[in-house]
């Protein structure tokens, strides 16, 4: 599109889509059971069924607040956009491990 005079920001395409995708998959996570493909696979997590589901459950609602996040993000601008990529990706990662860790201690 650039090269045929068209400016196309494919931020504004790229990231939506994938916030949808974080979406549909944080619907999906709670449902899954404790295997070594899909879920948050730490060694709380698959060592103790109980911490697999509720920080799986967790894991979800992080997943979809995230694709919310980038949803909106990437309709509003590219410096914003980024901004909200790396607050998603954090999230996503922190908040699940951080709470398997303390499910792991307190059980």
């Amino acid at each position: 599109m650039y090269a045929l005079n068209h400016p196309f920001n494919i931020i504004s395409i790229i990231l939506p889509v994938i916030g949808v995708l974080l979406i549909v998959l944080g619907n999906y996570l709670p449902k899954a059971t404790p295997n070594y493909m899909i879920g948050i696979r730490l060694p709380e997590t698959l060592h103790n069924s109980e911490n697999w589901q509720k920080t799986n459950r967790i894991g979800g609602f992080v997943m979809v607040f995230a694709g919310f996040i980038l949803i909106i993000t990437g309709l509003i601008g590219n410096t914003i956009a980024v901004i909200g990529l790396i607050l998603s990706m954090v999230l996503i990662i922190v908040v699940p491990t951080i709470y398997a860790s303390w499910l792991g201690h307190h059980q």
